[in-house]
């Protein structure tokens, strides 16, 4: 696999909001990017620690290196584009999903055979297609992020701030009158939730009380 940059540190929530995120990051930095996209993960009830996404054909994948003071710091790599061969499938996909391999009757697979034939089958594995609208920002330091989220025809809204370095992270969550208090939730974790392969823990999303504080603060 190839680095895609370097390690970053990560703190993402998800919520319904209704865009008070996204005015927030209005006020305080420039928008440099806004796309929309889909994505599809492949999720595993054996890890959480690594994030394997496809876009337009190609898959990547995070791997969680560390926790640091309520922040995750995640290292990006880049698998390759579809068709994919076999044992790239098997020495590098399925590790990553932390479960073992199956066999292959082809040498290389399109996105739909790998989808169908190898993940559908399996009922470790989920495949879950997401409608992202993505609005990117920087200042402080860090990279900032807020999207609106269409999994299986739910919508959520998630907001996450990234940098190298885990102070400029937390200095921007201080700054913006966001707590910690609220899980940390990458998207694997919060898809396993939504697609109800995980439960839900009370201070995953922001509750009621949270979400009044930090609407007084726009």
């Amino acid at each position: 696999m190839e680095p895609v940059s370097l390690p970053r540190f990560e703190y993402r929530i998800f919520g319904l909001c209704q865009g008070a995120w996204l005015k927030l990051l209005m006020q305080h930095g420039s928008l440099i990017q806004e796309r929309v996209m889909t994505d599809y993960y492949i999720l595993s009830t054996a890890t959480t620690k690594h994030n394997i996404k496809i876009r337009n054909g190609l898959m990547d994948i995070k791997t969680l290196e560390q926790c640091h003071d309520g922040l995750e710091q995640w290292s990006p790599f880049l698998v390759g584009q579809f068709p994919l061969k076999a044992g790239i499938i098997k020495q590098i996909v399925f590790p990553a999903l932390g479960i073992v391999s199956p066999g292959f009757d082809k040498e290389e697979y399109k996105l739909e055979e790998f989808v169908e034939e190898i993940i559908k089958p399996d009922p470790d594995l989920a495949f879950v297609e997401t409608l992202k609208h993505r609005f990117g920002f920087e200042f402080e330091g860090c990279i900032n992020e807020y999207a609106q989220v269409v999994v299986n025809g739910a919508l959520i809204e998630t907001v996450a701030f990234e940098s190298e370095d885990p102070e400029k992270v937390k200095n921007i969550i201080q700054k913006l009158g966001l707590s910690t208090d609220i899980a940390n939730t990458n998207y694997p974790k919060a898809l396993k939730k939504i697609i109800g392969r995980e439960p839900f823990e009370s201070n995953w999303m922001p509750g009621n009380d949270f979400m009044a504080l930090f609407s007084n603060t726009i």
